[in-house]
């Protein structure tokens, strides 16, 4: 498994990606889009092939924040969402690290409590009226880990 930044140009070359890419609502179109120049986007590959990927950075009052977790259907259960929040742990900035699901997703509360995440707050009408579950983690500077 690559786990490497994404690239404007891995929306052509991926046929997985774009499929991915349009099947998100406008809104986060348009955000993965925007953060794809900025290389705060990171894919995972198997093989050459897009297999998920972690949308990161430290805009969040100085935090590092996981705006979004995907994992290609064919993928999961295999630790590749193990894998792509270990790799924002490691781009995070000191001192914790921030992410975020609906209350529906049990299997990302399950794997945020299983890497050592404490719910931190909730807030709704974020993305719809049901509620979002916040998230956080201790994370060490980059040159302790």
């Amino acid at each position: 498994m690559e786990i490497r930044p994404a690239t404007p140009e891995d929306l052509a070359a991926m046929p997985a990606l774009r499929r991915y890419i349009a099947e998100e609502t406008p809104r986060h179109r348009a955000f993965i889009k925007h953060v794809l120049p900025m290389d705060d986007m990171y894919l995972a590959l198997i093989d050459g092939e897009f297999a998920g990927s972690v949308i990161t950075d430290d805009h969040l009052w100085g935090r590092g924040f996981v705006w979004l977790l995907w994992v290609e259907a064919g993928f999961r259960w295999q630790g590749l969402a193990t894998a792509l929040m270990r790799h924002a742990e490691k781009l995070a900035s000191p001192p914790r690290l921030f992410t975020s699901t609906s209350h529906s997703n049990l299997a990302a509360q399950r794997l945020f409590e299983e890497l050592g995440y404490e719910r931190s707050g909730e807030l709704r009408w974020i993305d719809d009226p049901g509620l979002d579950l916040y998230y956080s983690k201790a994370v060490k500077p980059r040159g302790e880990l």
